[in-house]
């Protein structure tokens, strides 16, 4: 989040938490553009009225599903104002890529940036604030922080489960298609909940402002010694590809059972989603 536009959500905040102490009536209609956030909605109590990609939020989030009376606000980056406006909100939620939407949406509700990718590359602390400074806006405060024991406690499981510093890195990837994965490293989520566990990233090479890079799975022999663990959904036809593809039968880890498949968790979000991923790792067969 830029300086300016982080004064601007500061700003807003402070004028909505004196609001709501002054009213006792913390905003209920909200509108969530990024799905980080629908997430720790759901998780506070608060669920959105309006999100964006609705049909496929369930499959990728892996969380909670939404209600199926929530409605579909179009894209992440190019919302259906006519429809938000229509909707009446109390509160838009947005995080930095949508800022440059901030002056129509402001004509519409008060909105609020909660970005968690920043160029800090510290997710997990930019979430924990913004899920404080969320759940003390919509006066659920104890909501908040029991999601973040319930997260702490998930870390502690995982390392416990995958023993710790003393067990093999993990490489963790998500499949574009039977050739290219997504590998996260720093700045990432899946990162942060493995160093919170005790544990060890694999992928030490450079990674963008989400904390990953898009390699070819060649890329992934660079870690033989590692731990694979790979998030679903795998594109359609992309196992049967890769189990007659040589050079993936080869990699170590695959060669020596090494890898492990789990659910989805939403690798972009925030502290429902930093504990969600923990648990799939904990219970993921060694």
């Amino acid at each position: 989040m830029s300086r300016v536009a982080g004064i601007v959500a500061a700003l807003i905040l402070a004028a909505w938490s004196v609001s709501v102490a002054a009213a006792d009536q913390p905003p209920r209609r909200i509108v969530a553009l990024n799905w980080g956030l629908v997430d720790t909605l759901i998780a506070l109590g608060v669920p959105p009225i309006a999100v964006p990609e609705a049909t496929v939020y369930d499959r990728y989030v892996g969380g909670p599903p939404l209600d199926p009376d929530v409605v579909n606000i179009g894209l992440r980056m190019e919302p259906n104002l006519e429809l938000l406006s229509a909707l009446a909100p109390d509160l838009i939620l947005i995080a930095d890529e949508q800022e440059k939407l901030r002056a129509r949406l402001e004509r519409i509700a008060p909105t609020v940036n909660f970005t968690t990718f920043t160029a800090d590359r510290r997710p997990w602390d930019n979430a924990l604030k913004a899920t404080r400074d969320l759940a003390r806006l919509l006066g659920r405060e104890a909501a908040g922080e029991e999601l973040v024991a319930d997260a702490e406690a998930a870390f502690s499981r995982v390392g416990s489960e995958m023993g710790g510093g003393s067990e093999l890195p993990v490489l963790v990837v998500s499949f574009m298609d039977a050739r290219h994965v997504r590998v996260y490293g720093d700045g990432s989520l899946p990162k942060e909940v493995l160093e919170r566990g005790g544990l060890r990233s694999a992928w030490t090479g450079p990674t963008n402002a989400w904390g990953f890079a898009t390699v070819g799975i060649e890329a992934l022999a660079e870690t033989p010694d590692a731990r694979l663990v790979v998030i679903e959904p795998v594109p359609p036809g992309a196992k049967s590809t890769l189990d007659c593809n040589p050079l993936w039968r080869n990699l170590p880890f695959v060669a020596e059972g090494r890898t492990q498949t789990i659910e989805p968790a939403l690798v972009f979000g925030m502290i429902p989603a930093a504990a969600r991923l923990a648990d799939l790792l904990a219970d993921a067969p060694s």
